[in-house]
């Protein structure tokens, strides 16, 4: 869950999935002022800073900030064709994606968060709540979690 409360940057990482022998980002949250918070795929081959081209819109501008949403990513990581990331966003699949996930071998793949952005004299504040990793949708959404 992450509510934005503030004046945006003109760019904030929210998160990423990054490569731990290389430390590169195959999936970043990024969003850039008066545009939709989004999932930028594979940032070093793609470098790509806009949510309007090859990158997936998961939440509108206007929908964004002062908001809690739900964000759940289920992915096989691979170097193969089949590799695949599905991103929910308040339960509605936005992003189907099939393909490489990993750009190396068998590398772990861990999730950094934080806010990562330019030097700016704007605030950015996020609330992260209930970060869990599993191997299924049950041990890590917790609608679907026992008492």
């Amino acid at each position: 869950r992450s509510p934005v409360t503030s004046t945006q940057a003109a760019w904030v990482f929210y998160g990423q999935f990054i490569q731990h022998h290389n430390y590169d980002s195959i999936w970043m949250f990024m969003k850039r002022a008066g545009e939709p918070f989004c999932a930028v795929f594979d940032w070093v081959r793609n470098n790509n800073w806009s949510c309007t081209q090859k990158n997936h819109v998961l939440i509108q501008d206007w929908n964004f900030a002062g908001r809690w949403h739900d964000i759940l990513v289920h992915a096989k990581w691979t170097t193969g064709e089949s590799g695949f990331t599905k991103i929910y966003v308040d339960d509605v699949l936005v992003v189907d994606y099939k393909g490489y996930t990993r750009t190396i071998g068998n590398e772990d793949i861990y999730f950094k968060y934080g806010i990562y952005r330019h030097a700016s004299g704007v605030s950015s504040v996020i609330y992260y709540d209930e970060i869990r990793r599993g191997k299924s949708r049950q041990d890590v959404d917790l609608k679907l979690m026992g008492p």
